[in-house]
């Protein structure tokens, strides 16, 4: 006789006068397969080209899984594959359970089951019934034929790469968090204009620590005509730097007019940061920089007669690639190299006494002058490390734990004093100059520096006499 069913509840039958799950099927959760199914290789049809195929039914969602084959096929083999991968997922994927009584011998792992395709793997046996969990098996041969766009063909000019330019930069302090060491900047590109990245190293010794690749090629030249001298302080309207470069790919940007803006071009020619307002292209690949600010951001130190066939780059996040933790410490020197596709032997670039990141700049506007009783009034203001831009009515924010001066008073070869203290400002008594024994008229220099956390600052000095 036929097993007596009764219904008990939603989720349960009762079978001979026992409750038992009721007969169900189940699939896995649609988020547990992909939305769509990638697959790239190489495209015969288009000259061996990177070619890529996508199937499944939401072709545009987030969530696919992409295949990498490293074989040359057809779109429509390509296709047809991709397809097949998908199908295979969701046959896979698919689980069903079914509860049954039964009366005769039950099915056993392997076969086939009667009502479908799918292939039994596990066999549960309960009291009363058996749970059957099968396997979804795709029949390659039934798959329907795939149709495929083997997509547009993308032709690449043979361009030649040329020989690596290498530039490296001791770069300062150009955005929050303030670095704690030296930061590097490389400035990379080619001769030819098919150059695109090389592979960089540094060297210690004879060991050589892998830094990854560069960033897109940047714009490097070199100076046509010798550029003079010029203050800091001042907005350099005289001279006119006049730079070439290797090829037509690499640009100078024209500027605003204004090279105390903010966003104004940067260049770096022989440790010297400067700004410029305007560029203008004047041949094929010679440009004429005008309106410059000398010495940016603590490199005043570096300002000097430039040569002709002096080498310069521009500053750019977007060609530049920064190195802020490969373990220098203040004035270590490092030496970095290239090796692109078009060299032979690697390009390497050397820079000692690296630092200017985490060193204070030296402070400014060195004041000294006599109160009504001959007491010596030393006053100076600091700078930050980091150019936040000019602020109207507005004090820069510490960039150091603290503030710590070093004061040194000289007479010739003679040291006077050296004081220590944390504020802007000092006063020398009457009766303290009286003790060092001078006449008037006697020369007195005097030297200010501020101490960081990583490094000293490069002395300010001035010279003056004794009233």
């Amino acid at each position: 006789d036929a097993p007596h069913l009764a219904a008990a509840s939603p989720s349960a039958i009762r079978l001979n006068g026992k409750a038992i799950e009721r007969p169900a099927k189940k699939r896995a959760a649609q988020s547990n397969t992909a939305a769509s199914i990638v697959l790239r290789y190489y495209e015969k049809e288009r000259d061996y080209q990177i070619g890529l195929q996508r199937h499944g039914p939401r072709l545009t969602h987030d969530r696919e899984t992409q295949l990498e084959l490293p074989a040359c096929l057809s779109a429509v083999a390509a296709q047809r594959l991709t397809s097949l991968n998908w199908l295979q997922q969701i046959r896979t994927k698919a689980r069903s359970v079914r509860v049954s009584a039964f009366s005769r011998s039950p099915p056993k792992v392997g076969q086939f089951q009667a009502e479908s395709t799918e292939k039994i793997t596990e066999i549960e046996y309960l009291k009363g019934c058996v749970r059957v969990t099968g396997q979804g098996w795709l029949d390659v041969e039934s798959a329907p034929s795939a149709v495929a766009d083997p997509g547009r063909d993308v032709s690449a000019p043979d361009v030649a790469a040329g020989q690596t330019l290498l530039q490296l930069v001791d770069l300062p302090a150009m955005a929050e968090p303030m670095p704690s060491q030296p930061v590097l900047g490389v400035v990379a590109a080619g001769t030819g204009e098919g150059w695109r990245k090389a592979r960089l190293a540094v060297r210690e010794g004879a060991a050589l620590t892998e830094l990854g690749r560069t960033a897109p090629p940047g714009s490097i030249g070199w100076l046509l005509s010798s550029l003079p001298a010029h203050s800091s302080h001042l907005v350099d309207s005289e001279n006119r730097v006049m730079v070439r470069v290797h090829h037509p790919s690499m640009d100078f940007p024209a500027g605003s007019g204004d090279p105390l803006n903010p966003n104004a071009p940067i260049i770096h020619v022989a440790g010297e940061l400067f700004k410029y307002g305007v560029s203008e292209q004047v041949g094929p690949l010679d440009f004429r920089l005008t309106k410059l600010v000398r010495g940016c951001f603590g490199s005043e130190g570096k300002i000097a007669l430039h040569p002709a066939d002096t080498a310069l780059c521009i500053l750019s996040p977007e060609t530049m690639t920064q190195f802020n933790s490969i373990g220098l410490a203040f004035g270590d020197s490092v030496s970095i190299e290239a090796y692109g596709i078009g060299d032979t032997l690697p390009v390497a670039a050397s820079l000692a006494n690296v630092g200017l990141a985490i060193r204070p700049l030296p402070p400014c506007h060195l004041n000294v002058k006599f109160d009504s009783g001959q007491n010596m009034q030393i006053s100076w203001m600091r700078r930050s490390r980091l150019d936040r831009g000019w602020r109207d009515y507005a004090d820069l924010p510490i960039d150091e734990p603290q503030l710590i001066f070093d004061v040194q008073i000289e007479s010739g070869p003679t040291l006077l004093a050296t004081i220590q203290l944390q504020s802007e400002n000092l006063e020398i008594s009457n009766a303290t100059i009286g003790s060092w024994g001078l006449s008037s008229g006697a020369p007195l220099t005097i030297s200010v520096q501020q101490r960081g956390a990583y490094a000293v600052s490069v002395t300010t000095t001035l010279s003056i006499v004794l009233p």
